[in-house]
């Protein structure tokens, strides 16, 4: 092997996912709602907010994973770079009322944005696995790095724990398919409906039609519509974010031809 490939190696990057686990990053929105309320602002009194450099590698983290977790938001305009607190966060972080479902609804739905975590509950939606078993899968079949793999399996870990995934997402034995779990047809990408984790009164219709929409539409070569639809004006990192998800729905393509194939081979000749 040469030189160069070893060096590209070193370079590759992990999936997209983020650097601390939701509870971490509530704190975060806590910590900015009470200095900014609903107000945007400027990322370096963001970054001042929270005891960070605009410039270090951890404030660019800490804000990534609020944004992969859908509580925080860049605010398009010109100059300093502005970002503020979704109507998600802002739900989970105002609803002060003692068990309310609806804040635990929300606490699910952000627990779920991430794309890999979206996968992941819905390939083991009856808990995790073993940390050994979930970090392998997260290495082999979504190319993390060894370390990064394991932080992400903690942090999944604690997530589940924190948003009681586990309760929300299992599925009765009854509707199991027979057979292997790897054995199983992977599923329509419109059949794994969140709203299981993240269902509460209809109050969610009426968020999504509060909010200013903008959609794209296109047509693929086999004339099917696609729309996607954005609650505000996407960014660039919206786009990456999109970009990590149609990367992991390729990926559950390629696992099913794959398996198919295999199945095929070993078949007995009649």
């Amino acid at each position: 092997m040469n030189d160069t490939v070893e060096t590209r190696r070193t370079k590759e990057r992990s999936p997209n996912f983020p650097f601390i686990p939701l509870e971490s990053a509530l704190q975060r929105a806590q910590v900015l709602y009470s200095h900014e309320r609903r107000s945007s602002a400027p990322s370096s009194s963001v970054a001042k907010h929270w005891g960070n450099s605009e410039l270090s590698s951890g404030f660019k983290q800490t804000v990534a994973a609020l944004k992969s977790y859908g509580l925080l938001s860049d605010e398009p305009g010109s100059g300093a770079r502005m970002v503020r607190l979704t109507d998600l966060a802002l739900r989970i972080l105002l609803d002060s009322r003692p068990e309310s479902e609806e804040k635990a609804a929300y606490t699910r739905q952000a627990a779920l944005t991430p794309p890999v975590a979206s996968e992941v509950f819905q390939r083991w939606p009856d808990g995790l696995p073993s940390d050994h078993t979930l970090s392998h899968y997260l290495m082999f079949d979504r190319g993390f790095q060894q370390e990064t793999a394991a932080r992400v399996a903690r942090t999944l870990r604690q997530n589940e724990s924190f948003a009681g995934l586990r309760q929300y997402l299992s599925v009765p034995e009854s509707e199991m398919p027979a057979g292997d779990d790897l054995d199983a047809p992977e599923p329509p990408v419109h059949e794994f409906d969140v709203s299981r984790a993240t269902a509460v009164p209809s109050q969610l219709n009426s968020v999504a039609t509060s909010v200013s929409a903008r959609s794209e539409k296109i047509i693929d070569p086999n004339g099917l519509d696609v729309t996607v639809a954005f609650s505000g004006e996407p960014t660039q990192e919206t786009y990456e974010f999109l970009a990590d998800y149609i990367e992991l729905r390729l990926k559950q393509f390629q696992r099913k031809a794959a398996r198919t194939m295999a199945a095929g081979s070993a078949e007995p000749a009649p």
